[in-house]
């Protein structure tokens, strides 16, 4: 069966292009998470939903954006986004109800939707909601920011919504946080505004300059420090109270609750925090103790690197995140991992658990223009190398010496080409004989290789010119083609093509033969796509910036032949790319996928 790969470059590994479970390649890695995660609620009873991007959490592994109801104890239930249609590569926010019952899942571009932890049954809200993305549950009522300015409060069982108008005075800002009576919260440079969502009525409040105010959880107090002292101004009240505490300058407080402000510093608090990056504090205003909260398991050392902190309503325990190493037993990755911790206790300990190896060490990757063969980089044990997988045949490992860029790869596997990450060299592999692209002070992100004749080409950036050139795949000399506005072109059948703006240019890698094809009138023409047979390029043709149709014109005279869907044509001319979008086109019906 011919081997499709889907290479997913924000992803930690590959996966196959088939129904689920999806095959995993290169999990080499250590059993650690081997994704970014974030909590996106904690409660006070210790639950918490997870967002993440970790694909060894769950077996078989799943790729792209999940969410799991994760227990007080420590246990994982992920939640079944794909049977509400939820695309995992969509950008995604979840809220989870205080009772831990059910959690809402949305997004920008995504459908409002409800899974309950018990049964996972899943309920996909009115297609109007798709904009709105979830803030606070109170019951049955959520209260959801529209994108970017409304904000509405949603009776999930009748699906009645109200919609508030934006806020001049908040900037048109969404609120930061709304009551469960009622209450919207806004801020805006150092000023909060107490909205009465019944009546309308407004109260504001403006923080000293230079406090660094944060809105506690309940949203009902401000927490802000002065010179030797924290503070706590009562929004609904007028209240304010102040606890003496001296801290340093670089300390500042980034949560906070009815009894905990919990503070962010590189300044080192105890003599047990050594490592001069950041770690959270704590503040107690019931005993006035001000104590180290990001330690590491068994050890009162700090953590160091911390780069993300959730707490609950009650402030009684806390999930921070970090990728320094020796927090914990898990073995280190790179990869910023979650811990949990008794807000009043030295408990620390791993968050998540993976039930399999990672592949996280796997990066970038590239498929062959027929989709036959593989090309990614890995990081192991300090040693970078590039990693081929024909179909059919197992991975093989070259080293190289500087983290790679992989650009391309021929179908058989004989020919690769890279670039270091940083774009400085350039690299053409046939066969097994490596040569050096003379980039003569230019830097390369995007390349290709001709699959008739494995010519390399590449886009040469200078201070002040894009250069698409060609090189000598066997002595590394370089020919300039042309000056290049756009970050793309084509290789394939034996030519290249780019957008001019104007039109699209074509020219024969064997004869030097050129072909000019102007975009229609009144528009102009987007980055062309040449076909695997060698017969058509298709010009994709755009007015005012948006996408209009693409012309499929001849090869051999460069003759019109059809109209078709607007996108850039993919070599089999069957499918399309609107690059416009990130979407997949079907040439004979127009039908639209996301990539």
């Amino acid at each position: 069966m011919r081997l499709t790969l889907l290479l997913l470059a924000a992803l930690p590994g590959i996966a196959l292009a088939q129904p689920l479970p999806y095959r995993r390649i290169e999990e080499l890695g250590p059993a650690v998470p081997d994704g970014v995660s974030s909590v996106q609620t904690l409660t006070s009873g210790g639950w918490a939903l997870i967002r993440t991007e970790a694909a060894n959490l769950s077996s078989p592994p799943r790729f792209g954006t999940q969410f799991y109801f994760r227990s007080p104890e420590g246990t994982l239930t992920r939640l079944p986004i794909e049977r509400a249609g939820l695309d995992p590569r969509a950008p995604l926010v979840g809220e989870m109800a205080e009772d831990a019952s059910f959690a809402l899942i949305g997004g920008p571009n995504s459908p409002l939707v409800r899974i309950d932890r018990e049964g996972s049954a899943v309920r996909v809200y009115r297609d109007n909601l798709r904009l709105r993305l979830p803030k606070a549950i109170f019951g049955n009522t959520a209260y959801l920011d529209g994108h970017p300015t409304s904000f509405s409060r949603f009776d999930l069982a009748t699906e009645t919504e109200t919609i508030y108008p934006s806020l001049a005075e908040a900037g048109h800002r969404p609120p930061k946080r709304v009551t469960a009576d009622g209450k919207a919260i806004y801020e805006t440079n150092g000023t909060f505004i107490v909205r009465n969502l019944t009546n309308g009525l407004l109260r504001t409040w403006s923080a000293p300059a230079g406090s660094h105010p944060i809105l506690d959880e309940s949203g009902r107090y401000v927490w802000f420090a002065t010179p030797g002292r924290l503070r706590r101004y009562a929004l609904f009240t007028g209240d304010e109270i102040g606890y003496d505490v001296s801290f340093p300058s670089m300390v500042r407080p980034v949560q906070a609750t009815d009894r905990y402000v919990f503070l962010w510093t590189t300044a080192a608090l105890v003599a047990a925090d050594d490592n001069a990056t950041n770690d959270t504090y704590v503040f107690d205003r019931q005993t006035g103790a001000v104590t180290l909260a990001s330690d590491r398991k068994g050890s009162d050392r700090a953590a160091g690197e911390v780069d993300d902190l959730a707490i609950p309503a009650n402030g009684g325990r806390m999930l921070f995140r970090t990728p320094a190493p020796g927090v914990s037993e898990l073995v280190s990755n790179g990869v910023s991992q979650l811990y949990a911790r008794t807000t009043g206790r030295r408990d620390t300990r791993p968050a998540l658990t993976a039930v399999g190896p990672g592949g996280g060490e796997a990066v970038g990757g590239v498929l062959s223009r027929g989709g036959k063969t593989a090309l990614w980089g890995r990081l192991s044990a300090g040693q970078w190398s590039l990693r081929l997988l024909v179909e059919g045949s197992p991975p093989r490992a070259i080293p190289v010496a500087a983290a790679p860029r992989p650009l391309d790869v021929s179908d058989d596997g004989r020919t690769i080409l890279w670039a270091t990450a940083d774009g400085s060299k350039l690299y053409r592999l046939h066969d097994g004989v490596q040569k050096t692209m003379a980039l003569t002070g230019g830097f390369v992100f995007t390349g290709h290789l001709d699959p008739r004749t494995r010519t390399p080409l590449a886009i040469v950036h200078r201070a002040e010119t894009a250069d698409l050139t060609r090189f000598d795949g066997t002595t590394g000399a370089a020919t300039f083609l042309a000056l290049i506005a756009e970050d793309n072109f084509d290789a394939d059948a034996g030519r290249v093509a780019w957008s001019t703006g104007s039109g699209v240019r074509v020219v024969d890698l064997l004869s030097g033969a050129t072909l000019n094809i102007p975009a229609e009138a009144g528009h102009t023409a987007g980055s062309p796509g040449l076909t695997a047979d060698g017969l058509n390029v298709g010009v994709p043709n755009l007015k005012n910036g948006q996408g209009v149709k693409t012309r499929l014109h001849r090869l051999s005279d460069g003759a019109f032949r059809r109209t078709m869907p607007f996108g850039r044509p993919l070599p089999d001319g069957l499918w399309l790319r609107d690059d416009t979008t990130d979407e997949l086109v079907l040439a004979e019906t127009g039908a639209r996928f996301p990539f």
